[in-house]
């Protein structure tokens, strides 16, 4: 993207983990959890806190005891996981800077005889396979926390002074340098706030020089200098944590921001049920796999993720296991232990790899959660069981518009009425019984692309269903997954920019992601070189203000409109829109006109609310009366006979599958009636 006048600037890598994402560590749930953080979020919460430490009262004003209060009850009495950077001397080994989290108060209960009762206990660094990080209690000198939270006045040496300080050879990167009594002074707690998004890179133990380091390739990461303005305090954090305390015996060896963390004694039983109870919501599950069948040449059946399956015709080919692994962006590790691939493909091995089993099983794992704010419904139609059971997730990369809804795309989780869902089922039975199909059944049995969002809102519920879908079908690793959320989240942010987007622009995000979807669930990792998304530059236009065109977009048939014609307004839609399995494209390629209206006093009602409203259609006139018309009353010609084009003289719907044939001929009493009709609710309309 480089030289392309406006195209956003991609940050630089990030620097290395301290340690690997590995099943049930914290680092695996941090990068989870701030998966969708953008450099802008990641700036605001620090000047967030930074905000909010400078604005405490001061020592010894009326107002600073309380403050201070509830400043250690957001930090003790949370139920999220705070993050803080820390630089001790713990166990007497040299000053070393981690992150401590999870403070808390620990009480065994009203009256409990404890060591532990009312000390701040917290965790230091990474879990180590099954072993809980190790655990410290705040010392002596802090016990109510104040002394470690509450900002002071502290030298911080400049960069340049770091950076000359260390590169001398004979300075060891524990070493500390000499405080300067008329430096540069900043206010400075002992405890640093940090972001989850940057939490992994310090988990581990990291010298002096080393932290600053870490935290200098991070704020050279982020987008502006606005932003790295926003994070200064961290990095001013980091500096003068290299400062030491004094300049005799200890003092030498002990940073000015060292904080007095103890190793408390061995902890009962009590305290570490507590202590696992405390952390177990922010490490993700492990699991105990199974032992492996053996196959016929000795070696493992299966990988142990299928390894209950006993029917070799339930089990999963090598291919197959590549191709799921591919689409939910795990390593061979990760897949192997089996901790993020999602249920669904273990309950298609159980039930039986057919497409009715598969559709019920979907039908389970999408059901809404009964106990969720915003539950989300997903009709379960049977190109998707098909799909799925097929693991055809890509459909061969096929871009074109009629079969944008097939594979995993936004389009197959598009709402359809309940009217198109009736239909799907009654299909399904109809064919379950059948012995033999003839040409004309298959072909009512092809699904066609549903109505795609024309407004903002409806926008933001397709994607919200969309990640819902991907979450079950391919697991929150999937790279596709992430940038999807990371685009609803910027959209979300920036209400005012996009609340007003048209129809167009809708047609256009949701195709981008589609086309990437496409290409994505297409590709095979190569070893632990898992595919990649290219949402990455979208998402970049979008937090820029901007909406970048896809090739190829097929706007007008997203919108169900022609070329030429007034785009659909969010006020307005289309008559007889597109049902899953009932509407096909037509061969004309403009309007369809109704050549000889039979009946004279319809289409003098019609002409002047034409006049007004170019995109009304029948529907929209029905809907405006409260109660709404309806179809018996302004029913004209056959059953299946289109609305717009016997009533209104035209159909302007490429989807539409209704009979377009001459108007019969009309009563005059029924034309007045309808007449009446038309004049009466188009005064209503919008």
């Amino acid at each position: 993207m480089a030289g392309i006048p406006g195209a956003p600037v991609l940050p630089p890598r990030a620097p290395q983990l301290a340690y690997a994402a590995d099943p049930g560590s914290i680092t695996e749930w941090l990068l989870l959890d701030s998966a969708s953080d953008e450099d802008a979020d990641i700036a605001l919460q620090i000047e967030a806190i930074s905000n909010r430490m400078a604005a405490l009262p001061a020592v010894g004003t009326a107002d600073h005891a309380t403050e201070t209060s509830k400043l250690k009850d957001e930090v003790l009495v949370s139920d999220d996981l705070s993050c803080f950077l820390t630089i001790t001397t713990l166990d007497a080994l040299p000053p070393f800077v981690s992150v401590v989290l999870g403070l808390c108060r620990y009480s065994g209960g009203l009256g409990a005889i404890s060591q532990f009762q009312g000390r701040v206990l917290g965790f230091l660094g990474e879990v180590i396979g099954d072993q809980l990080p190790p655990m410290v209690q705040v010392g002596p000198d802090a016990v109510d926390l104040s002394n470690i939270l509450l900002p002071e006045a502290r030298y911080v040496p400049t960069a340049a002074e770091v950076r000359a300080y260390y590169a001398n050879p004979a300075i060891a990167r524990t070493s500390l340098m000499p405080g300067q009594a008329n430096g540069a002074q900043a206010a400075l707690a002992r405890l640093a706030y940090l972001p989850k998004a940057w939490v992994p890179y310090f988990l581990d133990r990291k010298t002096p020089w080393d932290a600053y380091d870490t935290m200098s390739l991070l704020m050279e990461g982020l987008s502006s200098d606005a932003q790295r303005a926003q994070a200064e305090p961290l990095l001013e954090w980091t500096a003068a944590a290299c400062v030491r305390l004094g300049g005799n015996g200890v003092d030498r060896r002990t940073s000015a921001l060292n904080s007095e963390w103890e190793t408390p004694p061995v902890p009962d039983r009590k305290v570490l049920r507590w202590a696992t109870t405390r952390l177990a919501p922010f490490r993700s599950p492990t699991l105990i796999a199974a032992p492996a069948q053996i196959g016929a040449g000795g070696g493992p059946a299966n990988p142990p993720m299928m390894a209950t399956a006993a029917v070799d015709s339930k089990n999963f080919s090598e291919l197959e296991h590549l191709k799921i692994r591919s689409a939910s962006g795990l390593t061979v590790a990760q897949y192997e232990q089996a901790v993020f691939v999602p249920e669904l493909f273990t309950m298609m091995l159980t039930e039986g790899r057919t497409t009715t089993n598969v559709t019920e099983i979907l039908r389970r794992v999408l059901t809404p959660d009964e106990q969720d704010d915003h539950p989300v419904s997903i009709f379960v139609a049977r190109d998707m069981a098909s799909d799925l059971k097929a693991l055809n997730f890509g459909f061969g990369g096929d871009t074109s518009y009629a079969t944008c809804h097939r594979g995993i795309s936004p389009f197959a989780v598009a709402a359809v009425s309940q009217e198109s869902a009736s239909y799907q089922r009654r299909m399904q039975e109809r064919t379950r019984r059948s012995t033999h199909l003839s040409l004309e059944d298959a072909a009512s049995l092809e699904s066609s692309p549903g109505a795609c969002p024309t407004s903002y809102d409806g926008l933001i519920r397709l994607m919200t269903t969309y990640m819902t879908f991907l979450e079950k079908v391919v697991g929150a690793r999937c790279p596709h997954h992430t940038e999807v959320r990371a685009i609803r989240k910027i959209l979300l942010q920036k209400v005012a920019t996009y609340e007003n987007m048209s129809p167009e622009k809708v047609a256009e995000v949701l195709w981008s992601i589609f086309v990437d979807a496409r290409n994505y669930f297409s590709e095979l990792a190569q070893g632990d070189v898992l595919p990649t998304s290219s949402l990455t530059f979208a998402r970049h236009w979008l937090k820029s203000g901007s909406i970048k065109t896809t090739e190829g977009c097929p706007v007008h048939r997203l919108l169900g409109i022609n070329i030429g014609h007034t785009p659909v307004t969010q006020h307005e839609s289309p008559s007889n829109s597109p049902l899953f399995g009932q509407a096909k494209l037509p061969s004309s390629a403009g309007p369809r006109l109704n050549p000889s209206p039979d009946a004279i006093l319809i289409a003098a009602a019609s002409k002047p609310i034409l006049a007004k409203h170019p995109r009304v259609s029948v529907k929209s006139i029905m809907d405006a009366s409260d109660p709404p018309v309806t179809y018996k009353t302004v029913k004209v010609g056959a059953p299946g006979a289109c609305l717009d084009f016997h009533i209104l003289g035209r159909c302007i719907n490429p989807m539409c599958a209704f009979t377009h044939a001459a108007t019969p001929h009309v009563p005059d009493t029924r034309a007045r009636q309808i007449a009446a009709i038309l004049t009466t609710n188009a005064a209503l309309l919008k």
